[in-house]
């Protein structure tokens, strides 16, 4: 289920680099495939902020814009994580047959939206922050290792996500203020 939404997630940036910054999305993940790549390898937004950020040079956006968002992005934009968070949880309440009233709901998604956001960019950051969600919702902190076997492959995953998110808003804020270079965007010296 998290690969999943995450599928979704990447759809939708595909879809939002094709409608607001009117650039071909499969150029883009071309142009962004060192980042991609680094990401899935690496499982760190913050290892991976000096690849995105050459990619985005390569690729024909402003440092003005990049060397901004960028940075912002690998410290703020954790949707990958956010994903992981609610279906994990989710998940183990379930295995566990502990059902999370509507009050808890509320508490679970503001803390959600907080460890999101301050989420280190490092390896397994968001296994950590599950277990803060655990604790709060009463499930038993033994049940995360139910996740702990697949979430080296999630930890990739929800990275790629991360900068995928990065880089997109990044194009598309740089397309908005005319500040990307479209012939350099579509050169196939980018690779």
């Amino acid at each position: 289920m998290i690969v999943l939404s995450l599928v979704g997630v990447f759809l939708t940036y595909m879809l939002l680099l094709l409608v607001l910054a009117r650039v071909n999305p499969l150029r883009f993940l071309r142009n962004y495939s060192k980042a991609i790549l680094t990401s899935m390898t690496t499982c760190s937004s913050a290892a991976t902020m000096p690849n995105s950020m050459m990619c985005c040079d390569k690729m024909g956006v402003s440092p003005f814009i990049y060397k901004f968002s960028i940075p912002l992005g690998a410290t703020v934009n954790m949707d990958g994580t956010s994903i992981f968070l609610v279906i994990s949880t989710f998940f183990l309440a379930n295995v566990c047959g502990i059902t999370i009233p509507a009050s808890m709901m509320a508490t679970l998604l503001v803390t959600v939206l907080l460890l999101s956001v301050a989420a280190p960019g490092v390896p397994g950051a968001a296994l950590a922050c599950l277990t803060m969600l655990l604790s709060i919702a009463n499930i038993p902190l033994e049940s995360v290792s139910l996740i702990i076997g697949a979430y080296t492959i999630f930890d990739g995953c929800l990275t790629t996500s991360n900068i995928m998110g990065d880089g997109v808003v990044t194009a598309i804020v740089a397309n908005s203020e005319n500040l990307l270079d479209k012939k350099r965007f579509y050169s196939s010296n980018n690779i």
